[in-house]
């Protein structure tokens, strides 16, 4: 799908992309927050429920494909590919391969390659796609998700299931 955004609009769902994969890799998130765009000054953010010191190699293999999801999404949506915020996220987490996990580096364009497929095939599902346009359009209302604000608008979708009463809710909701 090729498609333009605005600046909010492009961050909404940057941030957005992290939180949904963290959904759907089940690592906790304590929030999403886009309320620093002022103009063209983009800042924004997803804080995960992480504690670095505690973290397996499977913690910190998640953390990298939460790192790499908004470049997915960008292939898959999106003709413009020189945003700075996912070459920040794409530095981030080679630095966490290359330190965390101690890849070697003849092997982290290899290790970088994989992860980059198997983030792609999460975001490429048609439910994780929709979870993500819920959650930035209500980034985009709210400004600030917390973590259970997020786990609630996509449980339906990427997960734990709620009602089916529940689940209409939130699509009522969105809709006003």
């Amino acid at each position: 799908m090729n498609t333009t955004a605005t600046t909010s609009e492009f961050v909404a769902l940057h941030e957005a992309t992290h939180a949904v994969v963290a959904v759907h890799l089940r690592v906790p998130i304590e929030s999403v927050d886009i309320s620093g765009i002022q103009g063209t000054n983009i800042a924004g953010g997803c804080r995960l429920k992480f504690f670095p010191r505690a973290c397996s190699s499977k913690q910190w293999a998640k953390q990298i494909l939460i790192k790499l999801a908004p470049e997915a999404l960008q292939q898959i949506w999106f003709e413009r590919m020189d945003d700075d915020g996912c070459s920040d996220d794409v530095r981030q987490a080679e630095g966490i391969a290359r330190d965390c996990l101690q890849i070697p580096s003849d092997a982290l364009p290899a290790y970088m390659a994989d992860a980059r497929k198997r983030v792609m095939k999460i975001v490429q599902q048609d439910n994780v796609q929709l979870a993500i346009r819920i959650v930035a359009e209500q980034l985009l209302q709210r400004q600030v998700l917390t973590g259970q604000d997020i786990t609630d608008a996509t449980a339906y979708i990427v997960g734990k299931k709620p009602s089916m009463r529940s689940f209409a809710k939130k699509l009522t909701e969105l809709k006003k």
